[in-house]
């Protein structure tokens, strides 16, 4: 009699995120690479719903992902809304029939509606950032009451909780769902992030985030403050921002009045080997944020051989080791970030022994996304 050879059909995982690529940000780059490395190199099936421009839902695909575009009716701040989303959610989940369903959050809406279809699938939420508050008082009452009443309600549901960082996983959100979280953090490509042989040693900074009304967290004005400081030592000191938004024009006559416009180029958007050519060109990376869960750019800049001076605020003392391959400063600290980074300047030995080991981290198996996809793939494969 001959054998009987049992099939077993390939998972099919279910990621809902309020965007995806090609649209850049941290949350898309995460999604994206978790999604096409479960398809890829575990032969999972993917799907992805996200929020689109167009009038009417659309299907299409992205570097090989089958992704379904909902159109969004309302944006406050950064968070899309589309009035038919249940409904579309619905079908999607009735038509596709997912083993599993991913969550990235904390940006509302697309999160709730996700949780409530569930039901009896597995859900599991990957969690970005610590709170959202901003800092404002009507934004930040309204975000208080969700955090406190409508997130809870989610988390508890929630088979599984990733967090983006041991700083996400640490926060007053997440931490009461310690038992059921575990840390998974974004990875760098570090075969394409790597540096340039060809460098030489210059007064290059590089700084990237966004420009748009919101993202002032990012920390632009201060690091262009700071190029305006460096300006009276180093004349040819060279700031490159990389990001785009509502408020570039404002930060570019700001540049006008601190008489550096000569000094600093805006580039916009930059994605692929554009990106990785802008780390490239710098000698220092400048990320003098308010409030970041993790810092994959810090990451990216490290893959590349270019030394971190940083804030020392939310996930990124988790990245960063204080003087072994870069800088930690309070946030707001012009007079220490100039200090810092002047003394980057300086020590050209310094400088590439930073570089050197900033490289080494990065390549490590721990940030690579290969590690990444691996560990979630455990992860969900246990809850199948």
């Amino acid at each position: 009699m001959d054998p009987v050879i049992v099939t077993t059909a390939s998972p099919k995982l279910l990621i809902t995120a309020p965007y995806f690529k090609p649209r850049s940000g941290g949350l898309e780059e995460y999604s994206y690479q978790i999604a096409k490395g479960l398809q890829e190199t575990h032969n999972w099936q993917v799907l992805v719903v996200a929020s689109g421009d167009k009038d009417d839902p659309a299907i299409d695909a992205y570097r090989g992902l089958k992704v379904y575009r909902l159109p969004y009716w309302l944006r406050l701040s950064n968070t899309p809304f589309g009035f038919r989303w249940r409904s579309s959610l619905t079908r999607i989940i009735e038509a596709e029939c997912p083993d599993i369903i991913v969550a990235h959050a904390p940006v509302p809406g697309m999160l709730e509606i996700t949780a409530s279809l569930a039901k009896k699938i597995p859900f599991v939420v990957t969690y970005h950032v610590g709170s959202m508050l901003k800092g404002r008082f009507w934004p930040d009452l309204l975000i208080r009451w969700y955090e406190a009443v409508v997130l809870p309600r989610v988390l508890r549901k929630a088979s599984r909780i990733i967090c983006c960082s041991a700083y996400v996983q640490r926060s007053p959100l997440i931490s009461p769902y310690a038992e059921k979280s575990t840390v998974i953090h974004p990875g760098v490509e570090t075969d394409i992030f790597a540096p340039d042989p060809n460098r030489v040693p210059g007064y290059r900074l590089v700084h990237v985030g966004g420009l748009k009304t919101g993202e002032e967290h990012k920390g632009v004005e201060i690091s262009l403050r700071i190029t305006a400081e460096l300006k009276q030592r180093y004349p040819t000191v060279h700031l490159t921002v990389v990001g785009d938004g509502d408020k570039r024009s404002h930060y570019e006559a700001l540049a006008e009045e601190l008489d550096i416009a000569q000094q600093v180029e805006f580039c916009g958007r930059l994605a692929g080997q554009e990106l990785v050519s802008a780390y490239q060109a710098a000698d220092i990376l400048i990320a003098p944020f308010h409030r970041e869960a993790f810092g994959m750019v810090i990451a990216e800049a490290m893959a590349c051989g270019v030394p971190p001076v940083a804030s020392a605020t939310g996930g990124i003392p988790d990245v960063v080791n204080d003087s072994e391959f870069g800088f930690l400063i309070e946030p707001n600290d012009i007079a220490c970030f100039t200090k810092k980074i002047s003394e980057l300047f300086d020590d050209v030995v310094m400088r590439e022994r930073f570089a050197q080991r900033a490289r080494s981290v990065a390549v490590t198996s721990e940030y690579a996304w290969s590690c990444q996809v691996e560990l979630t793939a455990r992860l969900l494969e246990s809850l199948i």
